[in-house]
């Protein structure tokens, strides 16, 4: 993968690393709160990202030179 294309991807993966270790570590708020909302940013996520995923995967199968 290109270093151009690499960055945009890096970003936002360190921005929402950055702003889970400052929710966990944030002693305001409750366990509960703390664990629901990585759960819906886990869940919210997976719709991102695996649909993104597949359909990358089934266009390289329709793209293949045989």
């Amino acid at each position: 993968m290109p270093t151009r294309l690499k960055l945009p991807l890096a970003v936002p993966l360190v921005l929402i690393i950055v702003a889970h270790v400052g929710m966990w570590r944030d002693p305001d708020m409750t366990f509960e709160a703390k664990r629901n909302w990585t759960l819906v940013n886990t869940l919210a996520w997976g719709v991102i990202v695996l649909p993104m995923f597949a359909v990358n995967q089934w266009l390289k199968v329709k793209t293949r030179k045989d």
